[in-house]
């Protein structure tokens, strides 16, 4: 039994961090770590801690565990990927589902006060996941989120990639937002559209002038024939 957490939590699941390294931030050189705790996928939840890190290489204790998001009832919220703004503002995306499934909702919360508080969950977009063809692997979420280093207009660029899966094939988009979270742009697709090929598993980066990078895996190469050298080297 956790006292943090209300009860048993048998489940601390896809745990993730990021640094303020902005030295004109309030919370500069803070530590943030968010997971996700639950006993079944239903009823994960994220929460948060974060530790100020001192010049000699230790840190503060941690924060008590704090709930980042609430969720409705069967409704379970994993993946977090915590990012940080030059200003110091820390950005948050969660993806929510009820079963593996059914389609995952990827949102998006922020703390302006180092953490302590959350602002409320904004719909980001609503995504298949469970499309890989011929294969018994799975990518988790298939999403990745990254805040741009440098202001576009009044605030600093926001941008989600996703997986979305259809019959024949998974497909990788892209959609940004430039006020914030309030609003986000039509998606774009990122891999070209050769074949039937499934492009999955997404990563995102921003450069200091701006240009955003998709890193991703891509299966238009087939497969090695079962029980051949080549098969046997690929797993």
């Amino acid at each position: 039994r956790d006292g943090h957490f209300g009860g048993w939590s048998e489940t601390f699941d896809k745990q993730w961090l990021a640094i303020d390294t902005n030295r004109r931030s309030r919370h500069f050189g803070r530590v943030y770590v968010t997971w996700a705790v639950g006993n079944q996928d239903s009823d994960l939840r994220i929460y948060g801690s974060y530790a100020d890190a001192h010049k000699d290489g230790t840190h503060t204790n941690w924060s008590r565990p704090r709930l980042v998001l609430a969720q409705a009832l069967g409704t379970g919220d994993n993946c977090s990927l915590p990012r940080v703004a030059p200003d110091g503002t820390v950005w948050l995306t969660t993806s929510s589902f009820r079963t593996e499934n059914e389609p995952f909702t990827m949102s998006l919360t922020s703390s302006r006060d180092g953490g302590r508080s959350w602002a409320r969950r904004r719909f980001i977009v609503r995504h298949n996941v469970n499309g890989y063809r011929n294969t018994t692997f799975r990518a988790a979420f298939g999403e990745a989120f990254v805040v741009g280093p440098r202001k576009v207009g009044r605030f600093y660029p926001l941008y989600a990639a996703y997986e979305q899966s259809a019959v024949s094939t998974t497909k990788l988009f892209i959609r940004g937002s430039f006020d914030g979270g309030k609003h986000w742009s039509r998606s774009i697709q990122v891999n070209d559209a050769s074949g039937a090929a499934d492009a999955l598993q997404p990563n995102l980066a921003v450069a200091p002038s701006g240009t955003v990078a998709v890193a991703f895996y891509d299966r238009r190469l087939a497969c090695p024939t079962l029980d051949t050298p080549e098969a046997a080297i690929a797993g």
